[in-house]
């Protein structure tokens, strides 16, 4: 079944500021092993650290602008939870930890509201 993803927030120095949506990455960092069976099959997968990363939207706010920013620029680590409820009304919540801000981005155009995306890469993840 399918996962609606109800609230997406941020936690940053004890402020919770929630975004519009989320776009998520996980990869596994996996390759074959370089060593061959007797039918020239790799044996088996290198398993490296995840890499996690994400992109982040949120409404354009003078406040939020220098709160990223400055967060940028200060290697400031925070948390990240998403929240989703499935269809059969179990939910699910997902919290990313030590999470930096690589990149801000700024994007408006004339007559349609202006957003704030943030690149996100995180250490850690785990279901609650």
């Amino acid at each position: 079944m399918a996962d609606i993803v109800d609230r997406i927030h941020v936690d940053i120095e004890g402020e919770v500021i929630e975004a519009d949506s989320i776009e998520m990455k996980i990869s596994g960092n996996k390759e074959p092993i370089k060593v061959m069976n007797r039918r020239n099959r790799a044996i088996g997968h290198k398993h490296g650290v995840p890499d996690i990363a994400f992109t982040l939207e949120f409404p354009y706010d003078l406040n939020l602008e220098t709160k990223f920013k400055r967060a940028l620029a200060n290697n400031t680590q925070f948390t990240t939870t998403t929240e989703a409820e499935g269809q059969s009304g179990a939910t699910k919540i997902t919290t990313y930890k030590g999470c930096e801000v690589y990149d801000y981005s700024e994007s408006g155009k004339t007559g349609d509201n202006a957003t704030i995306s943030l690149e996100v890469g995180a250490l850690d993840f785990g279901d609650n």
